[in-house]
């Protein structure tokens, strides 16, 4: 049995008796989408900032929540890519391109791209096409899809590719593709439903796309593989679902934030300024939040200060313009004042990896490492599902003068990332150090032997597929 979390067995999942199930289980499917996501984190431009991920998982299971099919633990990211794209992958994987987030003008049309994502997994598309396929060969084809995936930065190309490498003939191939395209945006609608939106903004993006598409082609060719917005599509969603009697539609000015947000961390300095310039004079609040992440970025926080300071009462009370004003406080050092804001923020969302995070940082800043640890270990947010929690985890235990645990924390950090190298090479780095107990060195040892054991497996496979 292996001892440390990051490598511990999954929890079992109930087979639900679907048809799908004989070619792979909900259990297999869930461990594969672990083993894709570690993969995904290495190889591809995954955006690491907490508030974005908070972000898009709250909104994430929020639709799922609203699901008549949930069946798996889900994970959303974000890629740091412009293509317009989103993918579904098995066990509850979706990840979403921030070229798609910026072309979305609101928090409904994206919530109506995770909803039909969602379904692809719900309704177990990739299983059923395993079931449908006969004689195909489990492993071959995962490794298909996972290698195409991962080699292109792409999941539509990787989905094309898989299909094209399994489908009997290409008109099996489209014929089920679309078949299933349809599927989710029936489930999609249903799910938007659910969660309160308005379903027409799954068919206002898919017009967005199409223009998109008209203007400029390269940008959504990855997304057209397996996404054809055909007319009869786009028709189709004008039938809308109707949300449950008495409850309202809704859309978030959180949606704003998180969009300028990432604009701000990922964009070009001319482009902030030029986006800047080109919002309506009715989101103002969003264009000074916008501008004060460009000015921080350039190193300017006493007029990103000020920028907020001229937020209206009303906006400044929105999380991510708090978040941003400890930032500013933190830029300028003023570490007493930005400890004291976050501890007052986080006393009302403990649950908020970002607010957590931004606690740890201040406590870091400010010199008290020992505290910043402490608040790590005691939370009840789960470090698996953020592993950047565990980069501040190890930067404190460091600074506390606990060099084991910051190489553990390391370890699991890099497992999550995918990295099984630097992971093994934490794990022997925490076993150098001196005056580790006895419980320790043995959960240490089982790891070492564990990853070892992985890498062997992994350079056997290889030398069997050279040969």
């Amino acid at each position: 049995m292996v001892c440390m979390p990051f490598l511990s067995a999954q929890g079992q999942l109930p087979d639900i008796g679907d048809p799908a199930s004989q070619i792979i289980t909900p259990e297999e499917e869930y461990r594969l989408g672990k083993k894709l996501l570690r993969d995904i984190r290495k190889k591809l431009p995954v955006v690491e900032d907490l508030e974005l991920n908070y972000y898009i998982n709250n909104l994430g299971y929020h639709l799922v929540s609203s699901s008549p099919d949930m069946r798996f633990p889900f994970t959303f990211l974000i890629i740091d890519d412009d293509q317009i794209n989103a993918f579904a992958m098995p066990g509850g994987v979706i990840a979403v391109n921030r070229g798609l987030i910026e072309l979305a003008d609101s928090e409904a049309e994206l919530a109506a791209v995770l909803a039909h994502e969602i379904a692809h997994v719900t309704q177990r598309h990739l299983a059923r096409f395993f079931q449908q396929s006969k004689g195909v060969n489990l492993k071959t084809a995962l490794g298909v899809l996972a290698a195409a995936i991962l080699s292109s930065y792409s999941s539509q190309a990787g989905q094309a590719a898989f299909y094209g490498t399994l489908a009997a003939n290409a008109d099996s191939k489209l014929r089920f593709t679309r078949i299933n395209e349809r599927d989710a945006d029936r489930t999609g609608r249903v799910i938007l439903a659910q969660a309160g939106y308005d379903t027409a903004a799954m068919q206002s993006f898919f017009k967005k796309m199409e223009q998109a598409s008209l203007n400029n082609p390269d940008q959504v060719r990855e997304f057209l593989q397996t996404h054809p917005l055909i007319s009869t599509r786009i028709t189709d969603n004008i039938r809308p679902a109707q949300p449950p009697q008495g409850q309202k539609k809704i859309d978030s000015l959180d949606f704003q934030f998180a969009k300028f947000r990432l604009l701000g961390i990922s964009g070009s300095m001319p482009t902030l300024l030029a986006r800047a310039k080109n919002l309506e004079k009715s989101q103002r609040p969003q264009i000074q939040y916008l501008r004060a992440i460009s000015m921080l970025r350039n190193h300017q926080s006493r007029s990103a200060g000020k920028l907020l300071q001229a937020i209206s009462s009303d906006q400044a009370q929105k999380l991510p313009i708090k978040l941003l004003e400890i930032r500013v406080l933190m830029a300028e050092k003023k570490h007493e004042q930005a400890v004291a804001r976050a501890e007052a923020l986080y006393a009302d969302h403990s649950q908020n990896p970002a607010v957590l995070g931004l606690l740890t940082e201040a406590r870091l800043q400010a010199g008290n490492p020992k505290s910043a640890l402490q608040l790590l270990k005691r939370t009840e947010i789960s470090l698996e599902s953020w592993p950047q929690l565990l980069k501040l985890k190890a930067e404190a235990a460091d600074q506390s003068g606990y060099p084991a645990q910051s190489h553990e924390a390391l370890a699991e950090y890099y497992y999550y990332r995918g990295d099984i190298p630097l992971t093994l090479e934490h794990v022997k780095l925490a076993l150098k150090t001196s005056g580790i107990s006895s419980v320790m060195r043995a959960r240490l040892e089982q790891n070492k032997k564990d990853l070892e054991d992985v890498i062997s497996d992994k350079k056997i496979r290889s030398m069997d597929m050279d040969e």
